[in-house]
């Protein structure tokens, strides 16, 4: 009985939060076609963090103006190397972000044995949902998109990517709530 009252508890707190968040996206929506800035929006990495990361990444492939005019690029070996080390990095990084509640998340479902075929289906959603659009990333790096075109198309898109949010968000929200 505790467990399911626990259970429901969680559902509510999440659902909630999810309805939250999906009300802090269309804030950000909105803040960002008043402004066209990105400044100051709520749903985003801190900037500490977002500033470590591109440390990382800019350690493994910025190259210096001496090689881009000798075009060296870099060996495949050291660039898968690299994307590996830098992936780690970054995930250690917005692990701030997103280990909270992950991994409790875990070892909660792998405590409940009654549930543990229906959890692993939602975190094997959970994870395709995290990786498909970093393979599509992945995918147009290697066709040669350059990543000032990412940003580019990102800030032209934002808007819209924002309503995304705030519809999943939502739409988390009440399954979370009706669910229980």
């Amino acid at each position: 009985k505790d467990f399911w009252i626990l259970t429901r508890l969680l559902n509510l707190t999440i659902g909630s939060l999810s309805i939250l968040f999906g009300i802090l996206a269309i804030w950000d929506f909105i803040k960002f076609k008043k402004t066209g800035s990105t400044d100051g929006l709520i749903l985003q990495l801190p900037k500490p963090i977002k500033e470590r990361i591109h440390k990382v990444v800019g350690f493994f492939y910025r190259r210096s103006p001496q090689q881009k005019q000798d075009n060296l690029l870099p060996a495949t070996g050291k660039l898968i190397l690299s994307a590996f080390v830098t992936g780690f990095l970054v995930s250690l990084l917005e692990a701030v972000c997103t280990g909270q509640v992950y991994l409790p998340t875990i070892s909660f479902v792998l405590k409940t044995s009654t549930l543990k075929l229906q959890a692993l289906g939602y975190l094997l959603l959970y994870n395709i949902m995290f990786v498909i659009p970093l393979i599509v990333i992945f995918i147009f790096a290697l066709l040669g998109v350059s990543s000032r075109q990412f940003s580019e198309f990102l800030r032209r898109h934002l808007g819209l990517i924002k309503i995304f949010m705030a519809v999943l968000f939502f739409g988390l929200g009440v399954f979370l709530i009706w669910r229980f």
